[in-house]
């Protein structure tokens, strides 16, 4: 990446699209970059003031570089302090010795002025990039919290889930992700209200290859339906697709099905 380039480009609106976020990016946050970018207009305005600039550029300078009333401004008083430099230049050199201070009072007024006129526009459009910048920092740090909680090792844990019966695998499937650390996975399994007494409990991959087992678990009511839980072993619990089946009490073929995917870290 050539960064004079792309700073070149950037001011002139020549830029390709696929590099233009990145460089608004980094005018925000980088304070270095931030001061490459003013330096470098300074040097196109100088260049287009002594006509420097490459021809085929002028137009785009003119058309993006030229549309900020705060660039037009300083334009202004580069060609008045231009005008007064070749004014200057071409005094007959008694001239100029008989009278050494004449032009070094309008100098310093322009110069004055232009800094008195920049700063007073500048103050507000600096306020606005500090407050982006301090936007951008607040989402980084946002980010780094979620992924410091989401990586989070909570050593000895128990993951809750609960989930719903669904009668295909095909269907849609609660995923989630088994925090590195957790010893298992606690199922709170919702199941018909008809179902009563003890059931077993099966543990089968995506290809209906059971895993483990659980015989005996109990049917509990809570918040209005009919649970039952199963804690299944992290260790069974690599990324992947799964479902438990639910088969009730050995005097009825009823079995019902609760798909769910692992998803890695």
């Amino acid at each position: 990446m050539n960064a004079e380039k792309d700073i070149h480009d950037y001011l002139l609106g020549t830029l390709p699209a696929d590099r233009l976020e990145e460089i608004e990016l980094r005018i925000l946050t980088d304070d270095d970059f931030h001061q490459e970018i003013e330096i470098a207009e300074e040097e196109l305005l100088d260049d287009y003031v002594q006509g420097k600039l490459a021809a085929q550029e002028r137009p785009f300078f003119e058309k993006h570089f030229l549309a900020s009333p705060l660039r037009q401004q300083r334009l202004k008083f580069a060609l008045a302090l231009q005008k007064k430099l070749n004014s200057a230049a071409n005094t007959s050199p008694s001239h100029i010795r008989s009278r050494p201070d004449s032009f070094y009072p309008y100098a310093l007024a322009a110069s004055l002025v232009l800094a008195a006129i920049l700063g007073a526009t500048s103050y507000s459009f600096l306020g606005k990039i500090q407050e982006e910048r301090a936007n951008i920092a607040s989402l980084k740090k946002q980010l780094e919290e979620a992924r410091q909680q989401a990586s989070l090792i909570v050593p000895n844990s128990v993951l809750q889930k609960v989930l719903s019966p669904n009668g295909s695998r095909g269907g849609p499937q609660s995923q989630f992700v088994v925090p590195k650390g957790a010893l298992a996975v606690q199922f709170n399994l919702t199941v018909p209200s008809d179902i009563r007494g003890k059931i077993r409990i099966d543990l089968l991959n995506d290809a209906g290859q059971a895993i483990c087992s659980q015989e005996g678990n109990r049917v509990e009511p809570a918040q209005g339906k009919n649970v039952v839980t199963t804690t299944i072993e992290s260790k069974y619990l690599n990324p992947g697709n799964y479902f438990l089946r639910v088969a009730s009490p050995p005097q009825s073929s009823a079995r019902w099905e609760y798909p769910f995917q692992v998803v890695p870290h």
